[in-house]
């Protein structure tokens, strides 16, 4: 019984699950047009935690505002995608550099919303 035991483990590890995995509905749905939606974070980098608080804007037009702050209140980002999936950095810190807010924050809100 014991031999068979790695075969019968990889032979679960391939077939993976036999139900498929639950429909989550999308955040989109789940909030009108026009909603403000406010979010606090934790930012891990370098082993170090920051916590960060996120004020996000959708409009009726389907774009997005999104200002992240640290606690304190200072601004570290201030993102626009309009509805074309277009990105502007309207501002940032030299912590977050534009060019990493398009493609990890940006793309994010693209996803979710």
């Amino acid at each position: 019984m014991l031999r068979n035991l790695p075969i019968l483990l990889l032979a679960l590890l391939f077939a993976g699950c036999a139900t498929p995995p639950p429909d989550l509905p999308r955040a989109d749905r789940l909030f009108p047009r026009n909603a403000l939606i406010t979010q606090r974070g934790v930012l891990t980098a370098r082993g170090r935690q920051f916590t960060l608080n996120g004020y996000l804007s959708l409009s009726e037009t389907g774009g997005m505002r999104l200002i992240v702050t640290e606690n304190f209140g200072n601004l570290m980002a201030d993102v626009l995608v309009k509805r074309d999936g277009t990105v502007h950095v309207m501002r940032s810190v030299p912590v977050f550099r534009p060019a990493w807010i398009e493609r990890y924050v940006a793309a994010d809100l693209r996803c979710i919303f």
